[in-house]
């Protein structure tokens, strides 16, 4: 059997070649409380695959107001960007999936943009990348990563494949709270915090998931975006 470092080497490669913008690994142990859809869902696996997808900046400098007709709404172009990304990711996830499985190993992917129960996903990609070492957490609740800022989109492939596994990457926002002041419907709160915020205390979820749910049923947009607290995030400018 090829050692699992060969492999990890192979899976750059194959994620690279498929479009990936990041691929990190996670060690599982260290999330064994984290919430998943069913219950137990990581229990056979010891690793997650973090894929991240870049999104396209003109594109998201388009739902700034200046550049936006209709602020505080997404743009058509978003919503098409943010479901095009999903399904990119979706492909690349399954050839990883493929990959693994054909070397011997346990694999299962956890599509891009998956609601199960209210705002709920089967995981959360957030905090499998965080694990993986691609990026730190912001005041927003959106992973930053380095070149690319909360201008990515996750997915994530679950493995009983022991690949090196990345370390979580230390980062805050200091004192910006550009994301706070953006926020349409005012969902987003200021709270100090250590690695990441707390969603209960950071986020009114209801509120958002509300206005996103309008975008939603809209048929100019189809899709519960929204995107401006990503787009007004300086990590985003940082290259």
């Amino acid at each position: 059997m090829v050692s699992p470092a060969l492999l990890y080497v192979d899976l750059l490669s194959l994620a690279s070649a498929l479009g990936a913008f990041r691929l990190g690994v996670a060690d599982l142990e260290p999330l064994a409380g984290l919430p998943t859809q069913p219950a137990g869902l990581l229990s056979p696996y010891r690793r997650g695959i973090a894929l991240a997808a870049r999104l396209d900046d003109a594109i998201v400098e388009g739902l700034l107001p200046a550049h936006n007709p209709h602020p505080g709404q997404p743009t058509a172009d978003y919503a098409h960007l943010y479901a095009d990304a999903n399904r990119r990711l979706d492909e690349m996830a399954g050839y990883l999936v493929r990959f693994l499985q054909g070397r011997g190993f346990q694999a299962e992917a956890i599509p891009a943009s998956q609601t199960l129960a209210g705002q709920a996903g089967a995981l959360s990609h957030k905090a499998i990348a965080r694990q993986a070492g691609l990026g730190w957490i912001g005041r927003h609740l959106l992973l930053i990563v380095p070149g690319a800022g909360p201008r990515v989109r996750l997915a994530t492939v679950l493995t009983d494949c022991l690949l090196p596994a990345g370390e979580p990457m230390a980062g805050d926002c200091g004192r910006c709270r550009a994301c706070l002041a953006a926020c349409p419907v005012g969902a987003l709160h200021f709270v100090a915090y250590r690695d990441y915020p707390e969603r209960a205390a950071a986020l009114d979820v209801e509120r958002c998931a509300a206005y996103l749910e309008g975008f939603r049923r809209s048929p100019a947009v189809g899709q519960a975006v929204c995107g401006l607290c990503l787009a007004v995030c300086p990590g985003g400018r940082e290259k």
